[in-house]
């Protein structure tokens, strides 16, 4: 299960079925998935992605996560790699979306591991727009 089974927030059965006719494009380095998340948070969902991915995929998947604050991510970093999270096959970018398109950082983060496969868009964490 993901990371947070034990509280009942188990989303890998529910991937699995979304995902069960998927595969990626074969890649130069394998048959790993790009995945790109906008808004990490605490890391959470950015660690079960990874996890599914790369038991689903292999280890040459790749997922990147970028957020405008990675503070309650690396507060969080040691709990999700006690739990299982592997911080070497994932990516968190500290950038503003608003940056982007702007030739900056953010834009050659995204060209050095483009094309992605799975964009996941969570950047507002505002229930309100939701």
């Amino acid at each position: 299960g993901d990371l947070d089974c034990h509280k009942g927030h188990c989303h890998a059965p529910l991937l699995d079925r979304a995902l069960s006719s998927w595969f990626p494009a074969v890649t130069p380095w394998g048959h790993g998935v790009q995945f790109l998340e906008l808004g990490v948070c605490a890391g959470h969902s950015l660690a079960t992605w990874q996890q599914y991915l790369v038991r689903r995929f292999g280890s040459c998947s790749e997922v990147l996560g970028i957020d405008m604050d990675l503070r309650p991510f690396k507060r969080h970093l040691p709990q999700l790699v006690a739990r299982g999270f592997n911080a070497t096959q994932s990516v968190a970018v500290e950038a503003n979306l608003a940056e982007l398109g702007a030739g900056g950082a953010l834009d050659a983060v995204l060209e050095s591991r483009a094309p992605f496969d799975i964009i996941v868009d969570d950047a507002s964490h505002d229930e309100a727009v939701m």
